[in-house]
């Protein structure tokens, strides 16, 4: 069956790439024909823009002039790195491509404070009638939905999985399942992984409180003797800051740290798929770290069997 993927394939966002590859080798494992829908929320859009002036910045740093073109190039080169992967290990076709059936998700695409407020595609309110619609893992982050979006949402969707409790909790009837990077099979990742020569360094992931992260990693860098390497989404000149680094090349450095310091969900998963030693910077009230916890196997089995009887109607 050919299904229609929509998520956040499209950001310069690892965990966003990374789970939209997962769900692909998912779908194809089960036999299906999955494509990646080209749809493109405007305001998640907007936040990738390569030149990006930050007013903030120019009124209370004095040199931010001078490093803004270096920091765009800088940008660039990540952009065009995210434009690499996309086009080489995901299934893209046009928005307007026909599909036996709509999978929405996974990843925080029912997150309104992400998406300019909720999106008319993503909640199903702009996709062809006739068509099954179906929640893929969806997320809605720290967002609350309102109850005009779940209205909507049951109203048109076929069948509905979510990655968090409280979103189960919305939808009586909705599958639990964990984001399908953790369902993967180990061996899904494999392809991506780059060769060569292992050195030994600690690995810094922010997401959010970055002080904390980088605090964290400095530490435990400096106990070990090891350098540092960080990624990072905010432009910086520092070069042990891999802002530009493409998916592939983050994977490889998650498999080969020492150890990780995260604040980031997805680079906790992988922390955990390459079984590498974690320290996690996370807020105890995020629902969605409770997806750590999950069997793997027994999400994958349980995502197979929600997706048959959804697709069978």
């Amino acid at each position: 069956m050919k299904i229609g993927i929509l998520t956040f394939h499209y950001p310069w966002n690892y965990g966003a790439v990374l789970q939209a590859y997962a769900s692909v080798q998912i779908l194809k494992e089960m036999g299906h024909e999955p494509v990646v829908l080209d749809y493109r929320n405007p305001t998640v859009e907007r936040n990738g823009r390569v030149f990006y002036w930050d007013a903030n910045r120019f009124r209370n740093e004095r040199l931010y002039i001078l490093k803004f073109l270096p920091l765009c190039l800088r940008r660039y080169a990540r952009a065009a790195r995210f434009r690499w992967f996309r086009r080489h290990y995901l299934p893209l076709r046009p928005f307007s491509e026909k599909v036996d059936a709509y999978l929405v998700g996974s990843d925080q695409v029912w997150n309104a404070g992400q998406t300019g407020g909720p999106d008319p595609v993503y909640t199903g309110l702009n996709l062809p009638a006739g068509v099954p619609v179906i929640a893929w893992v969806a997320s809605a982050g720290s967002s609350v939905l309102s109850d005009e979006t779940v209205a909507a949402i049951k109203e048109r969707f076929t069948a509905i999985s979510v990655r968090e409790k409280p979103l189960q909790e919305l939808f009586p009837g909705s599958t639990l399942l964990p984001d399908p990077t953790l369902m993967a099979p180990p061996e899904t990742w494999t392809p991506l992984l780059k060769q060569g020569r292992r050195r030994r360094f600690i690995l810094a992931y922010p997401m959010i409180r970055e002080h904390e992260v980088l605090d964290s990693a400095r530490w435990k860098a400096a106990k070990m003797q090891l350098p540092l390497k960080i990624l990072s989404n905010r432009p910086s000149l520092y070069f042990n800051r891999h802002i530009a680094a493409n998916p592939r090349k983050v994977l490889t450095m998650m498999r080969d740290a020492e150890h990780i310091v995260t604040s980031s969900f997805h680079g906790a998963v992988f922390a955990g798929v390459f079984k590498r030693p974690l320290t996690l910077v996370s807020d105890p009230l995020d629902p969605r770290f409770d997806a750590l916890k999950a069997d793997p196997q027994q999400g994958l089995a349980d995502a197979k069997a929600f997706l048959d009887k959804a697709l069978k109607g």
